[in-house]
């Protein structure tokens, strides 16, 4: 029996890689930091991985009350306005859910012998291992993370790292490069390829020219949009 995640489903490039790590090594340990309830973990546990999912939400972990967005009272643009360098958004009325958590998905799926859950903070608290492959979605503009030092947090996702393993990360980038009031944790257009430069190499790296609209979902009662990049890199040493 499948379950599904309540921040919907991954993108179609997580499925492509994972493809490509079976050709090159289906035994390879995982770790996925900022797991929440599994929504970039399961496509990992369904095709065998032994994945170490690390996160500090307990209800996302383990089950519990959730808000979610029930009503729209203005439906928000769906093309980002560049003149507003600063939108501000409206919150919509929530009501409580329950959700299962990524303890309970993987029992359910009979995928709990694989999967080992960390309740801490990555960025504050790491294991004391590194592995073949991290993952991570956008833990590093996590509000909690943005007082620790972009330096530090690229430097300890770096080290957990296998030689000849692989980092896969989505980053957050401010709507527009000129936007000064994001803080360095926001990647201008080409600035992480330079945290590449020395014992990496680059596989595949895409960043949004635009933002893109966002609907309100699970702890974000707002529409919003964003922009994203991702970045796909091997330690070479």
């Amino acid at each position: 029996m499948k379950t599904s995640s309540c921040w919907g489903t991954p993108p179609t490039r997580l499925y492509k890689f994972i493809d490509f790590l079976l050709m090159q090594k289906n035994d390879a340990t995982v770790c996925v930091v900022g797991c929440s309830d599994g929504k970039f973990v399961f496509p990992f546990l369904r095709k065998g991985f032994n994945v170490t999912a690390i996160d500090f939400d307990k209800v996302a972990l383990y089950g519990g009350k959730k808000l979610k967005p029930i009503k729209r009272v203005n439906i928000a643009k769906t093309e980002y306005n560049h003149v507003d360098t600063s939108p501000k958004y409206i919150k919509l009325p929530t009501e409580e859910i329950i959700i299962n958590g990524l303890k309970k998905r993987a029992e359910i799926e009979k995928l709990n012998n694989n999967l080992r859950i960390l309740e801490t903070d990555f960025y504050a608290c790491p294991p004391q291992e590194s592995f073949d492959v991290l993952f991570t979605s956008c833990s590093l503009q996590y509000k909690s993370n943005r007082v620790i030092p972009i330096e530090n947090i690229m430097a300890t996702l770096k080290s957990h790292v296998n030689v000849n393993g692989y980092l896969y990360m989505d980053y957050m980038m401010p709507l527009e490069d000129t936007h000064t009031w994001k803080s360095d944790h926001f990647f201008r257009t080409g600035q992480m390829k330079n945290w590449f430069s020395d014992g990496w190499k680059i596989i595949h790296i895409r960043e949004m020219k635009k933002p893109i609209f966002e609907a309100a979902h699970v702890d974000r009662p707002e529409d919003h949009f964003h922009r994203f990049g991702y970045i796909l890199a091997q330690k070479e040493k």
